[in-house]
């Protein structure tokens, strides 16, 4: 999307996430960006420890309601917060270089909620 490769995965647990981790590392490197959210029941502390050191930089926002705080996760984990999914979307890949790659994960909700926008025609970006 906007010349950006986007990677989605549902990965919401931290061994989920430790193997997104892996996977990423292992085949390009890194994520040059990471869009996270993540609801507050779940390890949020431990998957972004194996998220976060993939990416240079993050965006955190809320995939529904009951989210861990996107402002929170941004002073803690160091990002920017955009509690709007469509808004964060939009800062994610502003963001990220052309030909970069954005990883958006932390929530099968977030991941359904961002796929059709990615999807859609070029001229509704």
């Amino acid at each position: 999307m906007r010349g950006r490769d986007v990677l989605l995965d549902g990965a919401h647990n931290a061994h989920a996430a430790h193997a997104l981790a892996h996977a990423v590392g292992h085949a390009v490197g890194h994520a040059d960006t990471l869009l996270f959210g993540a609801f507050g029941r779940k390890a949020v502390t431990d998957m972004l420890a194996h998220l976060r050191g993939i990416a240079r930089a993050a965006v955190y926002t809320t995939p529904g309601e009951l989210a861990a705080d996107p402002h929170a996760l941004a002073r803690d984990w160091k990002g920017a917060a955009a509690p709007d999914p469509d808004e964060a979307l939009r800062l994610a890949l502003d963001l990220t270089p052309e030909g970069g790659l954005l990883l958006v994960t932390g929530s099968l909700h977030l991941v359904g909620r961002l796929r059709p926008r990615l999807l859609a025609p070029r001229e509704e970006e």
